[in-house]
């Protein structure tokens, strides 16, 4: 086999093991921070929203880069449609690798905050029942007469070869949606 073959498909074969790991981090007054890592490769975002011409957008700030993501949704119904099926197989494949949260509630009065620290503690204990295999440390607490706070934090991982392969399935369902939409459009006869 030549090298000019082989070469490129060991390289593939390497970077479809590879592992991508996507973490949150929001601490009490802070703001919420996005990292992403593959291999040695490292990003990290702080988020925000902000409004941009008139529709609310998502700032990411990164090493004083700043980019402006608008949130509206778009006029075509079924333009969404191609990426459904890719972004259910690919989180079909992500594996929760740590999922951390400690909230201490504050309500105003001391019978609300009881409340509200039983209803997240038993929110938070119904999905530990419900998904086992969650890595899920969570901690309420009540505040009476100091302020509340959530700090939450979460990482996630996925293989690159299972987002190489949502990649192929999103450009297969939106070539099979085009083609569709091109055999069932009408000619006009001049």
């Amino acid at each position: 086999m030549s090298a000019f073959v082989a070469l490129p498909l060991c390289a593939l074969a390497a970077l479809c093991g590879l592992t991508v790991r996507v973490g949150f981090l929001k601490t009490p007054g802070g703001r919420l921070r996005l990292g992403v890592s593959a291999g040695p490769f490292r990003r990290q975002w702080t988020l925000s929203l902000s409004r941009a011409e008139g529709t609310i957008a998502l700032r990411l700030t990164s090493d004083g880069q700043e980019a402006l993501l608008p949130l509206a949704r778009r006029k075509k119904k079924d333009a969404g449609a191609p990426i459904k099926p890719a972004l259910r197989f690919l989180a079909r494949h992500v594996r929760p690798e740590r999922l951390e949260a400690r909230l201490t509630v504050h309500a105003g009065d001391a019978r609300s905050a009881v409340l509200l620290t039983a209803l997240f503690e038993g929110a938070l204990s119904a999905l530990s029942c419900l998904r086992p295999d969650l890595p899920l440390r969570a901690r309420v607490r009540c505040a009476f007469t100091g302020p509340g706070e959530a700090r939450v934090m979460g990482i996630f991982s996925v293989r690159a070869g299972h987002i190489m392969l949502a990649a192929l399935l999103f450009g297969r369902e939106y070539c099979v949606g085009r083609l569709r939409a091109w055999k069932n459009t009408p000619s006009k006869t001049s």
